[in-house]
């Protein structure tokens, strides 16, 4: 699922056809930046579905519950796109003006129905994980995909469309169309072999939720926290570029690392022990890190792909690498983070997992605020040490309190 990141780069490529191609591009990542910024919620719903998707009772609970967020997301959507509120986001809050502003102003109205959609997709791919259907997740990805970059390039040729509009209602309708398709694939019988009791409330599905709703909250502010303080650097630009597209090129290297969580659960639910998921787990770990300590080591590669394919300038392509090099050994402390949480949540427990994340907030304040304002450490150190420090203290507070918590349950168990 993480292969949908390229549909940015691909829609950015294709409105770069346009007559103010900076105007249409950055007009269509602002609109797109704060519809996903209300999208938040959609994040954790395929981890949602899958902890309560074990009864039919549980299900219908789910499913009520998502049919009121459904309704609270689509009035915030409509809300924020009131000509008087979005003139007011574009003018005041992100003071832009002139073309880039027409640009958003237009175009964000046709990201209204998104939210919703992507709360949608991901609850339907929740069920394919959660009843062993994962062709209809390889199935939904490609046609979603496919879907949305072969109507931006359709938008762009035969019709006269407002350049970020294209962008927008391609990414809206190419969602539905990839809905559609689940929901067409998605076995009709698939709930029949669960079974009818359940324990579960609309309250109980929301005191689990929003703690997950704001550990999603905290890697959309861990960028701006960063910029922040990598605005005071020597070399804010080549800094912040670096970070940029270091962090971005270490996410794609290390993709397999994504999948773990929701794995992890999935595999909990079909009762697997957890000892045996754990190692599986940490395998993914270490070959993912042999993969970004390859990249790191072999020049001629990191060479190609930085100055040559992406054509980065001498001084970026080297604090790119320097970025890329700090993030590298993560790997195996993603997956650690990703599992303990994992079991958190199947054991419905996710008071821990906001408590890590505080912390975490913490810890990256702590980090910026000091480095940028009392060392002469560079941009790309203060960065992407940044990301490191607070990736690594994620993974071992959330290893602390998920130890406390099996212990807890091992002396319930023994009492």
């Amino acid at each position: 699922m993480s292969v949908s990141a390229i549909l940015t780069p691909a829609i950015s490529g294709i409105l770069s056809r346009s007559e103010d191609p900076t105007s249409v591009i950055g007009g269509y990542s602002l609109s797109l930046s704060i519809i996903m910024l209300i999208s938040l919620p959609h994040l954790r719903i395929q981890q949602l579905t899958l902890v309560y998707a074990d009864s039919k009772n549980s299900l219908k609970i789910l499913r009520r519950f998502l049919f009121y967020l459904l309704i609270i997301i689509l009035g915030i959507s409509i809300f924020i796109t009131a000509p008087p509120v979005k003139n007011f986001i574009f003018s005041s809050i992100f003071t832009v003006s002139g073309d880039l502003k027409f640009q958003a102003y237009n175009s964000i109205i046709w990201l209204v129905p998104l939210p919703c959609l992507l709360i949608i997709k991901m609850h339907l791919y929740g069920l394919a994980l959660r009843f062993s259907k994962p062709y209809i997740i390889w199935t939904g990805i490609i046609s979603g995909i496919s879907s949305i970059v072969i109507l931006c390039f359709a938008l762009m040729i035969y019709t006269k469309i407002n350049g970020a509009s294209i962008g927008c209602i391609s990414m809206s309708i190419g969602t539905l169309i990839e809905i559609t398709i689940i929901y067409l694939i998605l076995p009709k019988n698939s709930t029949s072999n669960l079974n009818n009791q359940t324990t579960v409330s609309i309250s109980k599905i929301t005191r689990f939720f929003l703690p997950l709703c704001f550990a999603a909250l905290l890697p959309s502010l861990t960028l701006p926290i960063i910029n922040f303080g990598l605005s005071r650097s020597e070399n804010p630009e080549i800094s912040i570029s670096a970070v940029s597209i270091g962090f971005g090129l270490f996410c794609v290297v290390s993709m397999a690392t994504n999948g773990v969580q929701n794995t992890v659960i999935t595999f909990l639910s079909k009762g697997i022990k957890f000892i045996y998921i754990r190692n599986i787990s940490l395998i993914i770990g270490l070959l993912t890190l042999t993969l970004t300590i390859s990249f790191v080591l072999l020049n001629p590669v990191n060479s190609l792909f930085l100055s040559k394919l992406m054509g980065l300038e001498n001084s970026l392509t080297k604090e790119t690498l320097k970025a890329f090099t700090i993030l590298a050994f993560l790997p195996p402390i993603l997956v650690i983070e990703q599992c303990y949480s994992a079991f958190l949540m199947y054991r419905k427990n996710t008071m821990p997992i906001l408590y890590v994340n505080l912390w975490r907030l913490a810890i990256l304040l702590s980090w910026i605020l000091y480095f940028s304002l009392n060392t002469n450490f560079s941009g790309t150190f203060i960065g992407a040490g940044a990301w490191a420090i607070t990736l690594s203290s994620e993974a071992l507070i959330t290893w602390i309190y998920s130890k406390r918590y099996i212990k807890r349950i091992k002396e319930i168990e023994i009492f």
